[in-house]
């Protein structure tokens, strides 16, 4: 399967958390690299893309999970690790 190098950067960020919720502040940080703004629907548009060639059936996702009001987790099968999201560093000045 073909994926672009922003679904790739996003898969393997997923991949390497499953069961953590991410941010999509946090998710942007790995898929862009660069300076984002409050309005900015780049996550959102590549979950849909990706999803879209991952899941049996989008509308009902069971591998990328929204969370709503905070961003997205990848499913593992295994667990759901409780407590909050990652923090991103390059938004709390670090």
């Amino acid at each position: 399967m073909r994926l672009t190098r922003g679904e790739f950067e996003l898969l393997c960020c997923f991949a390497s958390r499953p069961g953590r919720v991410m941010t999509r502040d946090n998710l942007l940080d790995y898929v862009s690299h660069r300076d984002w703004a409050p309005s900015d629907r780049t996550v959102d548009v590549l979950v849909g893309r990706l999803r879209r060639k991952i899941e049996a059936d989008p509308k009902a996702p069971r591998h990328i999970i929204t969370v709503h009001g905070i961003g997205y987790v990848f499913a593992d099968s295994r667990h759901i690790e409780p407590g909050p999201p990652e923090k991103s560093a390059a938004r709390q000045g670090g």
